[in-house]
């Protein structure tokens, strides 16, 4: 998913979803303290925080010192380390936006599952995106302007030949 945004929308801000990030420190603190422990909630808000501020850095630096607490904290790091350019969370939210995915998934939702989604309904592919084009049109109001890029229907009846035609049209 990243690199296709990448490719296809360059000057997109990329942000990963807070609620996504957020659950792997919550799995590196069971790593570390198991799921009952007292301690869990208390280190987890210190990370969460960190994080929140844009502080990606520092909670890798946490998480580093339990490298060896296993799966749950190697995981957290690596998917840490290679997404933090996409965490700067503090930014996103001065500059107004949405830290969580919710919206977009909710437009998903909205725009191509409730079409496609219906009783009775079998897509394919290319019939799947088809649909998924035209409801992206009609829901961001460009109905108007989808129509003016549409090449001018073609004429679907042709007059068959027939012997009293073609003599018709050679006197």
């Amino acid at each position: 998913m990243w690199r296709f945004a990448e490719e296809h929308f360059p000057h997109a801000t990329l942000i990963l979803d807070w609620y996504h990030a957020s659950s792997y420190v919550w799995s590196a603190a069971a790593a570390i303290f198991g799921e009952q422990s007292d301690l869990r909630v208390p280190w987890v808000r210190q990370r969460l925080d960190a994080l929140w501020d844009g502080r990606v850095h520092e909670v890798i630096t946490a998480l580093e010192l339990h490298r060896a607490k296993g799966e749950g904290v190697t995981d957290a790091i690596t998917y840490m380390t290679n997404h933090q350019g996409k965490m700067a969370y503090a930014n996103y939210r001065a500059r107004g936006l949405q830290v969580g995915s919710g919206t977009i998934e909710s437009s998903c939702k909205q725009i191509v599952s409730a079409r496609l989604t219906l009783a009775g309904m079998i897509w394919d592919a290319d019939g799947a995106e088809a649909v998924a084009v035209v409801r992206a049109w009609l829901k961001s109001n460009r109905w108007d302007e989808a129509m003016r890029l549409r090449p001018a229907p073609k004429r679907g009846y042709q007059r068959r030949a027939t012997p009293a035609n073609d003599a018709a049209a050679a006197a």
